[in-house]
């Protein structure tokens, strides 16, 4: 597994020294100890700082450069347009304190697409109700869906949204399901290989899959 040129990846990595409890694992509660080591490893390290990087096998979003047509809506940091297969990319994590003194994590990932590179990223905070965790998107924060966290059979982390909403102004408003997105994200880990896999794909109702990557990393955390 490699990422781009000449950039060798980190070895495995362990929670950062200091992180506090993530999220995500406040999130599933007890059911954190049914988590593979090394899944349980990568959800506390985002509790601080960390870097990954890794190789999407399959990247991007069918809709190509038509997608732009929605960023005066959605805003920057949120639509990929790029589409391809071995995509390199590079994941930045780091715990956060947002508005109510709420921990928080904040994501970052740059995808390199044989056309170029391209990043967005997100939030993740805790939700209302248990279980559940709020996924901010994109830089401008219009777009949010709350998603249902649990644990695979497996020992892997799994989250599937439950709600989407946007912000108008102040306001919160949730979309009907025809408007909104279906997201189903997987956290897993290859033992043969030694490395953290990923999964997602983001789908609408009436579009079908408007978004999806799978493909694996590692990480280090980054004191």
């Amino acid at each position: 597994m490699a990422g781009r040129a000449g950039r060798a990846h980190p070895p495995p990595g362990g929670p950062a020294a200091g992180a506090e409890r993530s999220v995500l694992l406040t999130a599933i509660g007890d059911n954190a100890g049914r988590l593979h080591p090394q899944v349980h490893a990568y959800l506390q390290a985002l509790g601080g700082s960390m870097r990954g990087e890794g190789v999407f096998d399959a990247a991007g979003s069918r809709f190509g450069r038509i997608g732009l047509l929605a960023r005066p809506v959605m805003g920057p940091g949120l639509l990929v347009t790029g589409k391809g297969r071995s995509v390199p990319f590079e994941l930045e994590g780091a715990g956060a304190r947002v508005a109510g003194g709420h921990t928080a994590i904040r994501m970052r990932r740059t995808l390199w697409f044989a056309t170029g590179p391209q990043s967005f990223g997100d939030v993740l905070v805790p939700g209302r109700e248990p279980g559940t965790v709020r996924n901010v998107l994109g830089d401008a924060g219009r777009v949010e869906l709350l998603l249902a966290c649990a644990v695979t059979r497996q020992g892997w982390f799994r989250m599937r949204s439950v709600a989407s909403y946007v912000r108008v102004g102040r306001l919160r408003v949730r979309l009907p399901s025809a408007l909104g997105v279906r997201a189903d994200v997987c956290n897993g880990y290859d033992a043969e290989r030694a490395c953290h896999t990923v999964a997602v794909r983001v789908r609408n109702p009436l579009l079908g899959t408007v978004l999806g990557y799978r493909g694996a990393f590692r990480f280090r955390p980054v004191v």
